[in-house]
């Protein structure tokens, strides 16, 4: 009520997320405080993360995970656009994605259907225009389930942000497809 941002109501956030993870105005209030200390991001990621492994169907949990990640990508820009260093900036990008899709991933091996993980990941790949290897991803895992809706939704999904349904891509969907029909006929 007194909108004090400080470092005891940073705490005081942690202690209600705790004690309902599911309630939105304690992880906006968060992100807030954050931004008025200027704290560390990374270590709120890691924060989080631990809160997701606890709570991994938790929408409010994922987008404050979602809110976050955006800041950190925001200071990697403004940092190298200051300094002029874009392949450095591209590295850190670089490295910010795939740790996301790391995280995600487990959270996937989990929990194969974990829609709120799904959302992230297809955010993570479009915000940063990293779709490489997400193919080979769903791939991976209808090796370990054909049956797995989400990862062949998530294939059309890069197949549409990226190449489209076009001439030798639409040939190739539709061998994989019936190579993988054999495998589960019924």
């Amino acid at each position: 009520a007194s909108n004090e941002r400080s470092l005891r109501t940073l705490e005081l956030t942690r202690d209600c997320a705790a004690l309902n993870p599911s309630n939105y105005t304690i992880w906006y209030f968060r992100r807030l405080v954050i931004q008025e200390l200027g704290s560390d991001l990374r270590g709120e990621l890691d924060y989080i993360k631990s809160v997701i492994v606890d709570n991994a169907k938790n929408y409010q949990v994922w987008h404050h995970r979602k809110c976050i990640v955006e800041n950190v990508k925001q200071q990697i820009v403004d940092k190298h656009t200051a300094s002029g260093h874009k392949d450095l900036m591209e590295k850190e990008l670089s490295d910010l994605v795939d740790e996301e899709k790391r995280f995600v991933a487990l959270m996937i091996r989990q929990d194969s259907k974990n829609y709120h993980g799904w959302q992230h990941r297809q955010w993570v790949i479009n915000d940063f225009k990293r779709f490489e290897g997400e193919l080979e991803y769903t791939s991976e895992l209808m090796d370990d389930d054909i049956r797995n809706n989400s990862a062949w939704n998530h294939r059309y999904y890069v197949i549409f942000n990226t190449t489209g349904f076009v001439g030798p891509v639409l040939e190739s969907e539709i061998k994989f497809t019936l190579e993988k029909i054999v495998l589960a006929p019924n």
